[in-house]
C-alpha cells in the first residue's frame, strides 16, 4: 500500500477550526465536527500541519482530478438506489415505505449465519467501533448509532441517513474527499488510515476507509470505521511487558 501521509485531516483541519471559531460548532458537518471539538480552537493551540502531512503523495491522479471523476453529489444510479431525494431529512423512513423494509425478529439469510433484524442491529451496536457505510452512488447509508450523538467521535444522527458525500462536507474540501473515494474505487489503495488530533493523551482517535467489494472484486463503496485504538495498544503493552519510547 502506498505510503499514505494524513491527506484528508491535513486538508480539512484547518477548514474545520475556520467554520468552528467564525460559525459555531453546531454549523460543522458531521465529519468536521469531530476534528474541530478535538481543537482548543480558543487557545491557538494546534498548530497547521507541515506541507507534507497536508498534502502527502497523491500517486497518479490528484485531487483536482478525482474531483471530476467522482460525483459526490449521488446524482447517479446503481441498482439499489431509491427514488428519494438524498436531502431529504425523512430518507430513511420513506425509504422503509418504499422498500417494505423487514424489522425486528424477521430472519435475515447472510452469507455466513441467519440472524433477526434485532440480532444483527444489536451485533452491529456493540462492535467496538463507530461505523458508516456509503455505498458505490457516493451516497451515506447507514451508521452503527452505537452512542448518543454528543457521545460520537464523528456525530451522526438518523436525519442524515440518505446524504450524498458532497452534502456532509463543504465546497473547500470535496476535491480531498474525491481522492479518498477514487483511490478505494479503483484499488490504488484498499484503506486508508486517518489520525484525528485529540487534546487528551488517554485517545489516539483513528478514522479507516476501507473500500468494500464483492466476491467479484467489484467497487461496492467504503466501510468508515472510527475508533480509540489506545487501549488496545496499552493493552498488548501491559501484556508482553513493553512500553513505548519517544523518537
Amino acid at each position: 500500500m502506498k505510503k499514505f501521509k494524513y491527506v484528508l485531516l491535513g486538508a480539512v483541519l484547518g477548514i474545520a477550526l475556520y467554520i468552528g471559531i467564525g460559525y459555531g460548532m453546531d454549523k460543522l458537518p458531521m465529519v468536521l465536527r469531530s476534528i474541530a471539538s478535538s481543537q482548543d480552537v480558543t487557545s491557538g493551540a494546534s498548530e497547521r500541519p507541515s506541507d507534507t502531512e497536508m498534502y502527502g503523495d497523491f500517486g497518479d491522479t490528484s485531487p483536482e482530478e478525482a474531483a471530476a471523476l467522482e460525483d459526490l453529489s449521488a446524482s447517479g444510479k446503481i441498482n439499489t438506489t431509491l427514488d428519494i431525494d438524498p436531502k431529504d431529512s425523512e430518507w430513511m423512513a420513506k425509504a422503509v415505505e418504499m422498500t417494505q423494509a423487514v424489522s425486528g425478529d424477521t430472519y435475515v439469510q447472510l452469507d455466513s449465519g441467519v440472524l433477526t433484524v434485532n440480532q444483527i442491529n444489536n451485533f452491529l451496536k456493540t462492535m467496538p467501533f463507530e461505523s458508516t457505510y456509503v455505498d458505490s452512488n457516493n451516497q451515506f447509508l447507514y451508521y452503527n448509532n452505537t452512542k448518543n450523538p454528543e457521545d460520537m467521535f464523528v456525530p451522526r444522527t438518523i436525519e442524515e441517513v440518505g446524504d450524498p458525500l458532497a452534502g456532509s462536507h463543504p465546497d473547500m474540501v470535496h476535491n480531498y474527499v474525491a481522492w479518498v473515494v477514487h483511490q478505494l474505487r479503483t484499488g490504488a489503495e484498499e484503506v486508508i488510515p486517518v489520525a484525528m488530533p485529540t487534546n487528551s493523551d488517554d485517545e489516539f482517535v483513528v478514522h479507516y476507509y476501507r473500500g468494500m467489494y464483492d466476491e467479484n472484486g467489484d467497487y461496492q463503496g467504503i466501510n468508515q470505521y472510527v475508533v480509540d485504538i489506545k487501549p488496545i495498544v496499552d493493552f498488548y503493552l501491559e501484556k508482553s511487558n513493553q512500553s513505548l519510547v519517544p523518537n
